[in-house]
């Protein structure tokens, strides 16, 4: 009985599909074990409980990956389904960990779903890194996103949170994401991710932690505003790399700018930091 996928067992070969028996007690496939493999489409086994890194990666001609309804799938790791050309992915519902830039440079990718009876709890860096993915919901199950969870994730522009979910939550249809450093924490004091398409923006007043990544990419933003009862004390790591910034001035509560934070902002002439700054 063959149990596993072995590291590079495919990799490089011209087959363009495999299929597996009904009964397959396949649970491992290896890193590498398919990449740059000429296959358009798989059904993953409903045994298998691990997905190496870069398994498929370079697979450009797989269009469809599809998961059995009693999928046992557990890990997929970083980088397996990179430069392929699916279009849409459902993460079977017992994954519990999906591993950096699973769908790197999948550009073709408009939708990926994870059910709301999700086991997952965080969703990792480069997430969305390169991909087509315009929107995206957010099950009650995810409790932390990474820092870069939303890196080059240059066209999502909705974001949708179960109405379960504790931690976060969005307002303005949608194009804002904000959420709680702690479930204790009454208000949600963090700005997660801002549409990619905005031009002008004034923080809001209960925002304390302007998180990583928060409005990089976003080539139209040109003017920020901080009303005069801002709480922000931190802006983070490229926070505002990558946009039409001219001028900006930092809120007198800021204690702490984190590196890159204006990262390839070639157009910022000005930063102006008041005396009474802590």
């Amino acid at each position: 009985i063959i149990t596993s996928i072995l590291e590079h067992s495919f990799e490089n070969l011209t087959i363009k599909s495999i299929q597996f028996a009904d009964d397959s007690q396949i649970q491992y496939f290896g890193q590498y074990s398919f990449r740059n493999c000429s296959i358009e489409s798989i059904k993953i086994p409903s045994q298998v409980t691990y997905i190496g890194n870069h398994a498929f990666s370079y697979c450009k001609k797989l269009i469809i990956v599809e998961f059995p309804e009693d999928s046992k799938l557990d890990i997929i790791d970083h980088h397996s389904f990179m430069y392929t050309s699916i279009q849409t992915i459902k993460i079977p519902s017992q994954v519990t960990t999906i591993k950096p830039y699973p769908f790197e440079k999948c550009l073709y990718l408009t939708k990926i779903e994870i059910p709301e009876n999700s086991k997952l709890h965080s969703i990792e860096r480069g997430f969305f890194s390169n991909t087509e993915v315009n929107c995206f919901t957010i099950p009650s199950q995810i409790t932390e996103l990474k820092e870069g969870w939303n890196e080059f994730s240059y066209k999502l522009s909705t974001i949708k949170v179960s109405p379960l979910n504790p931690y976060f939550k969005t307002i303005e249809n949608g194009k804002i994401l904000i959420g709680k450093s702690t479930l204790e924490q009454p208000n949600y004091d963090l700005l997660l991710f801002w549409d990619r398409s905005i031009e002008k923006y004034t923080i809001h007043n209960f925002i304390e932690h302007i998180c990583p990544y928060s409005f990089e990419c976003c080539y139209s933003l040109n003017e920020i505003e901080f009303p005069d009862d801002s709480k922000v004390k931190i802006i983070d790591n490229y926070s505002f790399s990558c946009t039409d910034l001219k001028i900006i001035k930092i809120p007198s509560q800021v204690t702490r700018i984190n590196k890159n934070a204006f990262y390839f902002c070639n157009d910022l002439t000005k930063i102006e930091i008041p005396i009474d700054s802590n």
